[in-house]
């Protein structure tokens, strides 16, 4: 959103502003350093398209994506901060091909991992702010979770997505009460979802 690079732009000495694929990208220097940013738009989608054209045109050290997001985190209020550990893509399934739940085919991988340096270096210039910041995963959509129903969906993904990053999961299934997840051919963990709302 717009409003969400407002202040960066504001801080920024703008030197280029150049539309490539639909979206405007902003060049110049904030502090000395050389940066690019721009809007990208909603949705996983837009992101790539804005990422692509960033790095086929300016080619940066870094990316950094920032965004007004919910979650599921107790520890979190309004105003809080989230710097990723890595991310998922909670509403990819190819699970009845037999794939793991999450998985990104061709790159073979649930959990994209963010880079450690940089994640680090985020979350430190945010303490010095005095923003109350977490790190942990992000989970990414193409929809806004509103509903009760997918909350729980959404908190589901995550339990198996902690277990996936373990042991390979087989199958999984769930009702009101309870989630059972098979990561072998007689191993099983039966959690309560009656805890999860």
């Amino acid at each position: 959103m717009a409003v969400e690079l407002e202040k960066i732009s504001e801080a920024m000495e703008i030197t280029l502003k150049e539309e490539i694929s639909g979206v405007e990208f902003l060049y110049g220097t904030l502090e000395g350093k050389n940066v690019v940013c721009a809007v990208c738009g909603v949705g996983k989608v837009f992101a790539a398209i804005c990422a692509e054209a960033m790095i086929l045109n300016f080619a940066p050290d870094a990316i950094v994506n920032s965004g007004v997001a919910g979650g599921l985190s107790e520890t979190l209020s309004i105003c809080d901060a989230v710097v990723a550990e890595s991310l998922v893509q909670h509403d990819m399934d190819t699970s009845p091909l037999g794939d793991p739940l999450g998985l990104l085919s061709g790159i073979n991988i649930v959990n994209i991992p963010c880079d450690e340096k940089a994640s680090e270096m985020i979350k430190k210039a945010a303490e010095e702010l005095s923003v109350h910041v977490e790190r942990g995963v992000i989970a990414t959509g193409d929809q806004f979770i509103s509903g009760n129903d997918k909350k729980k969906w959404l908190e589901i993904f995550m339990i198996i997505n902690e277990i996936n990053k373990k042991e390979d999961i087989i199958s999984f299934s769930y009702d009101k009460d309870y989630l059972i997840v098979q990561t072998g051919l007689k191993d099983y963990y039966r959690i309560s979802l009656k805890e999860v709302e």
